[in-house]
């Protein structure tokens, strides 16, 4: 019978030879394997029968094949010529067919195979009790393993499920489907109470801490709670039932426990293998689900985090049950001890050890006091837990149940992410990006910097994008840090001039002719040859950006270079987001003045393109508040070079100095705004689009907010709330 060690990640679905031909016929040929046969030969006192032996022994080849003919022809859908199949596959050499083994005629005598010191002498039937239990326990432990695998393929379509509803909602948001075919209370209890608020209604980018001064995580927003709360769920069914276990199995007898120890076990570390690719590709920055979905890499992070945990979880209680079982009875601990010795036992404690660090050393805490701390130590667990994981298998089963494959799915979408990572980086540098960046102080009290990358290939479409930036001459080199590029202009372009606006056709062909004239009057350069900047601003830390900051001060505060390499860019590929939106309220604190600049920038590109697609207007009310006046001096001129004033009445910005006026009462400054706004424009649908990017308790007062004012969907106003906070 096949050992109840074995585990089989794919059985059933792309491996179904786990028993030949099948569990009764493989039952036939393990049954007569523990009798002596005249050709055994005897070592250390002990009788040892090789296959040859097997194949060339009238008796044994006799007993398998009435055991075959009297207790599996009724019992089996597997043909006869199957079981011929098999035979020849395990008794290769032999003289002695099938039917010739049916000839001899049929066995008078049956022998209990329950002790190896029988010698076979002659053909012999089994003992229809003891077979039954042979049988009985192949078949359940070959069912069970198949449920092992049809569960693990279930979470991945479960999460590709997920994904097909977030693209359905994707689309439906870019759409307004909704609108047409939902009533409105649905849509609002939808919006109201499950797609925008916190899980608990307050906290969201507020971290949970143990105590003050110790934040662990952060709580998704509700219905990403829920989903990861359901994905949870999923996994302690799938780890609890079902096991229709045959608690007699011969590996060991009348011990429930232990067996129910391997097929926990079992379970368990095939739906851990299952969630490695999930997880990987959850963390990856170039995520295929990201971009079916629209969802923000904040939100695939919650995902990650506790789909990390669930694996550590799984590979824990696969651990520990397997080390129960080799401890207690019938085993020992000095079986515990030469199995432990063993290079797949101890690979496998190795990638266990590996996982189980990942978790505490990824709370909010450390990521904040260290983040670069942080990433290494889970790059360097994150390689020796696959290593692990590989050898763990290699070592034990090869390539022969299947397990490799979820490895092969990891490895694939940690190359796919690993290659698109060096193309986009190529890609810039193809584009004219420059590998030295300018660093120049903005604000000395907070410790803004500046970065600027000088590019000759001029190309930003979309609002809020994201870049990373490797600082290879400050360890450790390989880390990257996420930055929203604040501004991006080329030589050519002047953000000063009021943006005409085209009223008919007509006058955009005419334009459009003027300019053509023009370009061949004084022969402009073509674009590609345009100088243009990429501008990143940054408040310093710990860490790198604090190393810079350091290093900035050490120069006397005067602008430096440094090597850097950029990759991106990453985020929204929204080009006309401005299109969805009657109202945009720009809201933002301390540093979040790069995504007013980012903003503000997208704007006016909007509006050049609007001058020959759309008569849709669009107006965006920004509030920036900040303690530091020397930051927001800086904003504001630097605002003015951007749009000078009255040259935009769409365009309504206040600053707020917090340290010298007070705090805004966020909830009345939406409220008013909305309320204002509605009776400007009394008729019709009115959306309004919400953004947020400041301290953690303002991001979640506006989404409070929002969730408050949702109540207005009944009066044709459609609030949004979006924020991608950067929860790392």
């Amino acid at each position: 019978v096949c050992s109840a060690d074995f585990s089989n990640a794919l059985v059933g679905i792309t491996i179904n030879d786990m028993y030949i031909p099948d569990p009764c016929g493989a039952a036939c040929f393990s049954y007569f394997q523990v009798f002596s046969l005249e050709c055994s030969t005897t070592i250390e006192n002990e009788r040892l029968t090789t296959p040859g032996c097997r194949s060339s022994s009238e008796p044994y080849m006799s007993s398998v094949a009435w055991c075959w003919e009297l207790q599996c022809t009724n019992k089996t859908s597997v043909s006869t010529q199957k079981f011929i199949e098999a035979w020849n596959t395990k008794l290769p050499s032999n003289n002695f067919s099938f039917f010739d083994a049916l000839s001899s005629g049929k066995p008078k005598n049956s022998l209990n195979a329950s002790s190896s010191k029988i010698n076979l002498k002659e053909p012999a039937l089994v003992n229809d009790t003891l077979f039954y239990i042979y049988h009985k326990s192949s078949k359940d432990f070959l069912d069970s393993e198949t449920y092992h695998a049809r569960m693990a393929l279930s979470l991945v379509m479960i999460t590709w499920s997920l994904v097909f509803f977030g693209t359905l909602y994707n689309i439906n948001e870019k759409f307004h489907l909704d609108e047409r075919y939902l009533p409105k209370t649905v849509r609002l209890c939808f919006r109201k109470y499950l797609l925008l608020p916190a899980l608990f209604n307050e906290k969201c980018c507020v971290p949970i801490k143990l105590n003050e001064g110790f934040p662990i995580d952060y709580v998704p927003p509700r219905i990403v709670a829920i989903t990861i709360i359901f994905y949870y769920i999923i996994n302690i069914i799938f780890c609890a039932v079902p096991y229709r276990g045959f608690w007699e199995d011969l590996s060991n007898p009348h011990d429930t426990a232990s067996l129910m120890y391997t097929y926990v076990g079992n379970r368990t570390g095939v739906l851990s293998f299952a969630n490695i690719p999930i997880l990987i590709l959850f963390a990856s920055r170039n995520n295929i689900f990201q971009w079916l979905t629209g969802w923000s890499y904040a939100t695939f992070q919650h995902f990650h985090r506790h789909v990390s945990i669930i694996c550590v979880l799984e590979a824990f209680v696969h651990s520990v049950c397997y080390t129960i079982k080799y401890v207690k009875k019938p085993y020992s601990a000095h079986y515990y001890a030469n199995e432990a010795a063993k290079p797949y036992f101890w690979w496998g404690i190795l990638a266990t050890v590996a996982c189980s660090l990942m978790p505490p050393l990824a709370v909010l805490k450390i990521r904040i006091t260290s983040y670069e701390f942080f990433l290494v130590t889970h790059y360097i667990l994150s390689i020796l837990f696959v290593i692990g994981c590989a050898y763990h298998i290699k070592k034990r089963f090869s390539t022969e149940w299947g397990y490799n494959y979820w490895l092969y799915c990891s490895y694939a979408v940690w190359g796919f992410d690993f290659f698109l990572r060096i193309l986009r980086c190529v890609r810039l540098k193809v584009k004219g990006c420059k590998s030295k960046a300018i660093v120049e102080i903005v604000d000395i009290e907070s410790k803004t910097i500046k970065i600027t990358f000088k590019i000759r290939d001029f190309s930003q479409d979309c609002v809020g994008n994201y870049y990373y930036i490797y600082f290879f001459t400050i360890f450790p080199f390989f880390t990257s840090h996420p930055f929203t590029v604040a501004e991006w202009k080329g030589a050519a372009l002047n953000f000063n001039s009021p943006v005409h606006e085209c009223t008919t056709e007509s006058e955009n062909e005419d334009m459009m002719k003027e300019i053509k004239s023009q370009e061949q009057a004084i022969k402009l350069p073509l674009p590609s040859a345009l100088s243009s900047n990429y501008t990143f601003y940054v408040q310093c830390l710990k860490g790198t950006t604090g190393k810079i900051f350091n290093r900035l001060e050490q120069n006397n505060f005067n602008p430096f270079e440094i090597f850097s390499v950029l990759e991106g860019p990453y985020g929204s590929s929204e080009r006309d987001v401005f299109q969805d939106y009657d109202l945009m309220i720009l809201l933002t604190g301390g540093i979040g003045n790069t995504v007013i600049i980012n903003y503000l920038q997208s704007f006016l590109d909007y509006k050049e393109r609007k001058c020959f697609r759309s008569s849709h207007d669009t107006k965006i009310s920004i509030l920036h508040l900040d303690r530091f006046k020397g930051r927001l001096n800086f904003l504001r001129e630097k605002l003015k070079d951007i749009v000078p004033p009255d040259s935009f009445p769409d365009i309504e910005i206040q600053l707020h100095d917090t340290s010298a006026a007070g705090r805004i009462d966020l909830k009345e400054y939406i409220s008013k705004k909305v309320d204002k706004f509605e009776t400007e424009y009394y008729s019709g649908v009115r959306r309004i689009g919400v953004i947020s990017c400041g301290p953690a308790k303002f991001n979640d007062i506006c989404r409070r907010t929002c969730v408050d004012l949702q109540e207005k969907l009944c009066q044709e106003t459609i609030i949004s709330y979006i924020t991608d906070p950067f929860e790392w």
